[in-house]
């Protein structure tokens, strides 16, 4: 394992971070799944990055929506870098 990811899918809630902080203290990345329907949930981004933020510094997070692409291009950038630094590119 070289790499963690979390996803927190935005219809699930904002309260995930604080349900489960050892996932999100040992993950490198977080997205924010179908962060499209915010606005049709009572979900706090920013309380889920300051909390996540608060447990893990360094974590990296993506709001990502799939259905108008949204943050998926930082994602597969990120990932990349992290390939190639992992095959000392």
């Amino acid at each position: 394992e070289d790499l963690r990811l979390a996803i927190l899918s935005v219809p699930e809630g904002d309260d995930k971070v604080d349900k489960y902080p050892l996932m999100f203290a040992t993950t490198d990345g977080l997205l924010l799944n179908k962060y499209d329907m915010k606005q049709y949930f009572d979900f706090d981004d920013q309380k889920v990055e300051q909390t996540a933020r608060e447990i893990n510094p360094n974590v990296s997070l993506f709001r990502i929506s799939t259905r108008d692409g949204q943050g998926c291009e930082e994602l597969v950038d990120w990932l990349c870098s992290k390939i190639d630094a992992k095959l000392g590119k």
